[in-house]
């Protein structure tokens, strides 16, 4: 089982408190390069418990990334699935796909 490193758990702490106090559940992380965005991503929202997620970038191979620490982090819990170029699993829990994709008016639909 995957572990945050301490700024990633001070950093979702604080996502957590403001949703909390705040109510604001739209927010924007800034990291460096290879910091754990996606882990911070998968933890936070293992907090929040969704039903149904989205993962959007802007890259297949990040999209495939994605989805194997979401893995990592959920186990079995959640189905996940691809939707990108040939593969369209559309029907699962997490979603994770690419901007390229999901923004054709053929997908929206």
């Amino acid at each position: 089982m995957a572990e945050l490193r301490p700024y990633q758990s001070e950093c979702v702490s604080k996502i957590i408190e403001s949703a909390n106090t705040d109510k604001i559940f739209r927010q924007v992380i800034v990291m460096a390069t290879g910091t754990g965005k996606t882990f911070l991503s998968a933890f936070d929202a293992q907090e929040f418990k969704p039903n149904k997620l989205l993962f959007v970038v802007h890259r297949a191979n990040i999209a495939e990334a994605a989805l194997k620490t979401f893995k990592q982090v959920f186990g079995f819990k959640k189905e996940m699935g691809f939707y990108s170029g040939g593969r369209k699993e559309q029907d699962k829990d997490f979603v994770f796909s690419t901007i390229q994709t999901i923004s054709r008016t053929e997908h929206l639909e």
